[in-house]
């Protein structure tokens, strides 16, 4: 599954710049993103290997114009005194969201533990 992904974005990330001429960046990313979505959807009812392999390779299509584009879009909406600054304020996402994610995460997995056990031993007394 994860190959099927990294080969289509490698085969994809190329492409992005030329098919953004033909279109335009918003309907590129607007067309990446309702593919990235809809491709997400048959990743997640897909009942066989090869199902969930196609939705990979899908997503891997679709998703791979989104970072190009994204920084795209961000660098034509800045001035260009202020293109590094969106740049790391974009990038931090990267470097700074996996800490809530993960305690978040961890969070809801012990309370999830919890409520488990609370059910397990009410289940054992009657």
């Amino acid at each position: 599954m994860l190959t099927s992904y990294i080969v289509a974005v490698a085969i994809a990330t190329p492409l992005t710049g030329w098919l953004s001429q033909r279109p335009g960046v918003k309907h590129l990313k607007a067309a990446a993103v309702a593919g990235f979505t809809i491709a997400s959807v048959l990743y997640g009812i897909a009942g066989t290997l090869v199902q969930i392999i196609g939705a990979r390779l899908l997503q891997g299509l679709f998703g791979a114009a989104l970072v190009p584009l994204s920084r795209s879009i961000l660098l034509d909406v800045n001035p260009r005194k202020k293109q590094g600054q969106a740049m790391a304020v974009w990038g931090m996402d990267v470097m700074v969201g996996p800490v809530p994610r993960a305690s978040a995460r961890g969070l809801a997995n012990r309370q999830l533990q919890l409520a488990l056990g609370v059910l397990h031993q009410r289940a054992e007394a009657q």
